[in-house]
């Protein structure tokens, strides 16, 4: 079974961050895969239930969830004994823009070029450092800073003091970047991916729990790998990219197991 398969290759990875888990549950179930923008609020127990299918003990999702409150990923609210919880405004904000990649509705475009940026001139190294890591900059020396280039790239908000030019890289340098932008564990984890999931294009699901489960067990492995993805230029991988094969995989997959997952949570909700 599909679902069987895919909770097997879930718990193979160690550790199982059961927190992690659960804003997968709440992105791709409760939002809709992103696209919801005011999703209702999930309760703990149909959460538990939904936890249950992924064989995942009662008392850690309950440890989990109470981090989750307390980080503000997670709002909670109580109706007489029930409690509910919903995605906090910037963790939906965070995972609307996340799912823009998991689901494959808008990825980056590499032009070939980077962005260069130095922060020689910044009081605050350190803080600037942090800024631009966020932003997905890699740092290549004590000050200087490196990030693909994407066509129709919002543009980037620099710490004060920094220097930003363009870098275009020779063929000498490509293979350095790669190291760089750690793409030979990215390879790695990719590769298991395909592995694990490759095998179920034509396994069956004889359920629509079975499908639920198959769904998040898909989505949450493909999220962790894909948030982990610079998206640098092709001419800066081993072709052919393990990406793009994950890509595939995931994308024929989701299209069996979309519907009758939604179909599954919309019971197991009410």
């Amino acid at each position: 079974m599909l679902g069987k398969l895919a909770l097997e290759h879930l718990h193979a990875q160690q550790p199982l961050r059961v927190w992690s888990v659960i804003v997968t549950v709440f992105g791709d179930l409760v939002m809709d895969e992103g696209k919801e923008a005011e999703p209702k609020a999930l309760s703990t127990a149909a959460l538990l239930d939904i936890m249950a299918l992924l064989r995942i003990d009662p008392a850690h999702v309950r440890t989990a969830l109470s981090r989750l409150v307390a980080n503000g990923t997670l709002d909670r609210t109580r109706i007489g004994k029930a409690s509910f919880h919903t995605l906090t405004p910037a963790a939906r904000a965070a995972f609307r823009d996340a799912s823009e990649l998991v689901y494959g509705r808008h990825l980056p475009s590499p032009n070939g070029q980077f962005h260069l940026v130095l922060t020689d001139a910044c009081t605050d190294r350190a803080a600037a450092r942090d800024t631009l890591g966020q932003q997905g900059f890699c740092m290549s020396g004590a000050t200087t800073a490196l990030k693909p280039a994407w066509e129709n790239q919002k543009p980037t908000s620099l710490p004060a003091g920094a220097i930003h030019g363009f870098f275009d890289p020779d063929p000498s340098a490509r293979s350095t970047i790669a190291e760089l932008f750690k793409i030979p564990a990215l390879t790695s984890a990719y590769i298991r991916f395909n592995d694990a999931f490759g095998s179920m294009a034509n396994t069956a699901f004889p359920s629509n729990q079975d499908a639920l489960t198959a769904k998040l067990c898909l989505v949450h492995q493909f999220r962790r790998i894909v948030l982990k993805d610079p998206f640098l230029p092709m001419t800066c991988l081993r072709m052919p990219w393990a990406g793009d094969a994950a890509r595939v995989i995931c994308s024929t997959l989701l299209e069996r197991v979309r519907e009758p997952a939604r179909r599954q949570f919309s019971a197991m909700r009410q």
